[in-house]
């Protein structure tokens, strides 16, 4: 990839990230005048009303979908894909009266893809090579490390002076290693990784290991590793793969993920003074006839669980139970489940005892089709009764197509779903409502937008989603949720996530007043025309970016 096209390719992305912040504080402040100031009141005309009011929203929405532009636009460029020009040309004149960052990156944007570079790499007779898949491993690798010992006795062994090497040249050589993985055991796979170092700041190391899990069809886990090249190591890339089954204790899936994690990181050290004491054995897998699934690939699970706690004046006690069967191909899917609990409380205040309970069944049902590399359809069908929602009785079946605007197959790293769904809804509820219904049929309807991003500098995972009744358009909600983990600098991160829906489809509303007890126990849902959330924090970490060393005493 030409330099000039990289820097272009970099800046959009860039670009896309501010706009999606930029969107985030639009949203903020939407959120906030609107709940905190009011929304139409004369205090939020005083303190500027297009912030809270329609424009506010319209603000949050164009950048957003800006970002979420440049961001599919950068994808394309990588790609070589001819239509990402054009659209990286105008997105870079979009940017340049945003002064003074979006004149920045705008100009570096036009300056690649208008250059010679630039037209030459989106030319369709220009060779373009396929990204290779990788392969199946076929051979059990493991490393032995029998003569690390080898390496703190170098200055003392008699050909030492030959080789050249010493124990403190060998150390200085090493790569460094940054995994970036929440779920994976990070002590043992230091423990049993001995011919790196690991380090706990990303931008210090020379190999990032960007770690992806996903659950398959038979409930176990497909573990993507994606392994990324920094300093002198950028030429190479490579992604592993590890599959975990749903037996697998948790020991076989450490065990498991840190053979290929050494595999992985062979060639790596094959560059460095380490390789020399690298001893690769290869044992021949015995492969077996071909076996027949008996069951089909269908999973079934059954479980049931209950808990209580309780003090002199009060005591609580709950019981829930699930069944579920699921079948998973690479074609489809289909994913049904039974489930019911049962939540029961007591509370002695002076002379009086209070009782309360709630309970919820439910029977779901999934069933999807793969049609092509980015575009899915199927059908949803849920069955539900809820004492805190007042529903007797819910039938919804809804069928619904997706399309991915990046290949299903890239959806460890990123997502970017359109999502439509058209239901029935027939609703039998316990008491009359609001509306004096005791039971009544609508027909809605749902659209969706979903963005997941796992890279280096962090991961983003965005939803935007509203729905309405075919019938009434003033019964709709809109909500939105995002949450965004930035590796700013060095040591430096910063972790944002948020939610907010606008409500006006409380169909099941009771029309008679919740008790006391019922709204201080949460046992009734209340009137409301809105909900939101917001978290924010940021840490710094500074000191030795080392952490190879295991130390279990006193835990952890």
């Amino acid at each position: 990839m030409p330099a000039k096209i990289k820097i272009a390719r970099l800046c959009l992305i860039v670009g896309g990230g501010l706009k999606i912040a930029t969107a985030l504080l639009f949203l903020v402040i939407f959120v906030t005048g609107a709940v905190f100031i009011g929304w139409g009141t004369e205090r939020s005309e005083l303190l500027g009303s297009a912030l809270l009011g329609a424009a506010g929203l319209a603000l949050f929405v164009l950048f957003a979908a800006l970002g979420a532009a440049d961001i599919v636009t950068a994808d394309g460029i990588g790609r070589g894909k001819p239509w990402s020009r054009a659209m990286g040309i105008a997105l870079g004149a979009l940017g340049l009266p945003l002064f003074p960052a979006g004149t920045l990156l705008g100009a570096f944007v036009l300056s690649g893809l208008l250059s010679a570079e630039g037209r030459s790499w989106f030319d369709p007779s220009k060779p373009f090579p396929a990204a290779s898949a990788p392969k199946p491993a076929t051979i059990k690798v493991k490393l032995s490390m029998a003569l690390a010992g080898l390496v703190l006795l170098a200055p003392f062994l008699p050909g030492s002076q030959q080789t050249g090497f010493t124990a403190e040249g060998l150390k200085q050589s090493t790569a460094k290693v940054f995994v970036d993985c929440h779920q994976c055991d990070m002590d043992y796979i230091r423990s049993e990784i001995t011919f790196v170092d690991f380090v706990r700041e990303r931008k210090a190391a020379d190999v990032y290991i960007l770690v992806t899990i996903q659950l398959t069809g038979g409930g176990g886990r497909e573990y993507t590793l994606d392994f990324i090249g920094r300093n002198g190591y950028y030429d190479i890339q490579n992604t592993l793969k590890y599959v975990s089954d749903r037996e697998d204790s948790n020991d076989d899936q450490r065990r498991g993920l840190a053979r290929v994690i050494k595999v992985g990181l062979v060639p790596f050290a094959a560059r460095t003074a380490m390789g020399d004491f690298l001893d690769v054995n290869f044992e021949r897998r015995i492969m077996g006839r071909g076996t027949t699934d008996s069951w089909d690939s269908w999973i079934f699970s059954v479980g049931v669980s209950g808990s209580m706690s309780g003090e002199a004046s009060r005591d609580f006690a709950s019981l829930s139970g699930y069944l579920s069967a699921n079948r998973v191909t690479s074609q489809n899917k289909f994913r049904a489940g039974l489930s019911g609990n049962i939540n029961s409380s007591r509370f002695q205040i002076e002379d009086e005892t209070l009782h309360s309970s709630a309970d919820s069944e439910s029977l779901s049902g999934l069933y999807v089709v793969s049609l092509s590399g980015r575009l899915s359809a199927g059908a949803w069908l849920a069955v539900s009764s809820s004492s805190y929602h007042n529903i007797a009785l819910a039938v919804n079946p809804a069928p619904a197509v997706e399309y991915n605007f990046f290949p299903y197959s890239m959806s460890t790293r990123k997502q970017l779903r359109l999502l439509y769904r058209v239901g029935f809804h027939f609703n039998k509820y316990m008491e009359e409502t609001i509306y004096d219904k005791t039971k009544e049929s609508v027909i809605g309807q749902t659209l969706s937008m979903t963005l997941e991003i796992k890279e280096p500098w962090g991961h983003v995972s965005t939803s935007l989603s509203g729905s309405n009744l075919l019938n009434d358009f003033s019964k709709n909600r809109l909500e939105f949720w995002s949450g965004v983990s930035l590796h700013v600098f060095k040591g430096l991160a910063v972790n944002l996530s948020g939610q907010y829906s606008r409500i006006h489809d409380q169909l099941s509303l009771p029309k008679a007043d919740a008790s006391y007890e019922e709204i201080l126990l949460q046992r009734k849902m209340l009137a409301t025309n809105y909900n939101y959330g917001l978290s924010v924090g940021i840490s710094y970490t500074f000191g030795s970016v080392f952490s190879g060393v295991v130390n279990p005493r006193f835990g952890r």
